[in-house]
Formats: C-alpha cells, structure tokens, sequence
C-alpha cells in the first residue's frame, strides 16, 4: 500500500460525488490496511449506506476484520472474517476479498 494508491482511491471516490459503493470499500480497504481505522471505518459506513444496506455485506467484514485487528481484538476480527463468503464465479479468486480473510 503507497500512498498514492490511497490518493487515486481518495480521487475515485471525489469523482464518483461519494456515491459509488465500490469505490468507497477499495479507499475503506486502503486505509485498513495501513492502520488509518478512523478513516476506514467512516468509508465503509458510508459504501454501506449507499448501497441501501442495514448490514454489512461479506466483502464489507473484511474491512470490519482489518479494522478490528489493528485495535487488537483478534476473535472479533476472526468473527468478522468468518462472515466474508467464497465470491461466485463471475468474482476474480485471486483479487477477492475471501482471499485475503483466509490469509
């Protein structure tokens, strides 16, 4: 994770006037990864509001999960990787979000 990996997500999600979900969970994603929880948190909240859930959705735990351990709460992580689900077969294997909750 660069920087700039976050600036372009940041960019994507300025270009989209924060109404696109996908968007917000990659910048959501970046910013877990690199211990930025506070950021992290408000863009999941935000990819999960807009796409008209109560709930968070599989690939949405794993930020939650990330989130978690970075504040040291690995059963709550665990819990939260527990809950992302295999992608179907239009979802890339190698890039999904069940992946790197296995890891």
């Amino acid at each position: 994770m660069t920087d700039q990996s976050i600036d372009e997500a940041r960019q994507a999600v300025m270009l989209s006037r924060q109404t696109s979900p996908s968007s917000l969970h990659t910048l959501a994603t970046l910013y877990a990864e690199v211990g930025r929880t506070t950021e992290a948190r408000e863009s999941i909240l935000q990819a999960i509001e807009i796409s008209g859930r109560e709930d968070p959705s599989p690939s949405d735990w794993y930020v939650l999960g990330r989130i978690a351990e970075h504040y040291g709460l690995e059963e709550d992580a665990l819990d939260a990787y527990r809950k992302v689900t295999e992608p179907d077969e239009t979802e890339s294997q190698s890039q999904s979000t069940y992946k790197l909750a296995r890891r």
